[in-house]
C-alpha cells in the first residue's frame, strides 16, 4: 500500500527513510526531513507515493545495504557477507559496496574507534 506525502509526514514526524514510487514502475530513494521528502528523480516521472524503506521491501543491494546498518554483531556481518556473495542477483560492484559498508561498520566497532557516542 503507497501512502501520500501527508501520510508519511504524519507516521514520522521525526523523519524518515522511503522509496518514492514512479509512474514508470522504478522505485526511488527519498529521505523525510523536517518535513520536507527530498529525492532526485527525472523530471519526467510522477510520484505516485511512498514506502517505508526496510529489509522487507528493499531489493537487490539495497536489502543487503540495510541489512548491514541494522547488523548488531560481527557475526550478523559476516553472515550478510556469505549470503551476499552467492548472490547471482548483485554485480561484483554491488557485494563491493556490501562489503565496504559491512567493513565500515564493523572498524567503528574496534576498541581504538569507538567515542563516547557508540560505547
Amino acid at each position: 500500500m503507497l501512502l501520500t506525502a501527508d501520510e508519511v509526514k504524519r507516521m514520522y514526524p521525526n523523519g524518515a527513510e522511503l522509496y518514492a514510487h514512479g509512474d514508470n514502475g522504478k522505485q526511488y530513494r527519498a529521505d523525510l526531513e523536517g518535513g520536507q521528502i527530498y529525492f532526485a528523480i527525472p523530471s519526467t516521472v510522477q510520484i505516485l507515493g511512498y514506502t517505508p524503506r526496510t529489509v522487507e521491501n528493499a531489493t537487490g543491494v539495497e536489502k543487503y545495504l540495510l541489512m548491514v546498518e541494522q547488523a548488531d554483531s560481527l557475526d550478523e556481518l559476516d553472515g550478510i557477507g556469505e549470503i551476499a556473495a552467492n548472490d547471482d542477483t548483485i554485480t561484483n560492484a554491488d557485494y563491493f559496496r556490501i562489503y565496504t559498508a559491512a567493513d565500515s561498520k564493523a572498524r567503528g566497532w574496534l576498541p581504538q574507534n569507538r567515542t563516547e557516542a557508540n560505547k
